[in-house]
């Protein structure tokens, strides 16, 4: 049975962490003060926060932890399913075309999803230069 969107990309941050340290301790940086909130249908939603140098999985946000109410960090919402996922890893589509016809439903500020944009143009950068990113895609691409 394959992994779960969520699991693999716990995997990957892991890969880059371990092959890419210096990409990684990069992409926690960029996404400073930002909490990202995954969801992608039928599986648990996973929230990535950037902690001491590395970006982690971390509990979700309280709703009270706001930056208006004194919050540390602002929260950026991505929705889709595995299909769009492996359509965009693929190049059989485009993010921008994915969040046009909803298929990618993104939430947060714009400063935010601007940040969040530059992280993961680290984030693919990096993966692409470990050994194990071809195994990921395979892995993306089976059946659950």
């Amino acid at each position: 049975m394959a992994e779960t969107v969520t699991d693999l990309l716990r995997r990957a941050l892991r890969l880059i962490a371990a092959a890419q340290p210096t990409a990684s301790a990069e992409l926690a940086a960029s996404l400073e003060g930002i909490s990202l909130a995954i969801t992608i249908s039928g599986e648990p939603d996973l929230t990535l926060s950037p902690r001491g140098g590395a970006l982690l999985e971390t509990p979700p946000p309280l709703p009270s932890a706001t930056p208006e109410s004194g919050g540390r960090l602002t929260r950026i919402g991505v929705r889709t399913d595995r299909a769009m996922v492996r359509k965009l890893v693929s190049g059989h589509t485009t993010l921008t075309q994915a969040i046009r016809s909803g298929a990618v439903d993104l939430r947060g500020t714009t400063a935010a999803l601007t940040t969040a944009l530059g992280a993961f143009e680290i984030f693919v950068g990096a993966l692409l230069r470990t050994d194990d990113a071809d195994q990921l895609r395979e892995e993306l691409e089976r059946d659950r």
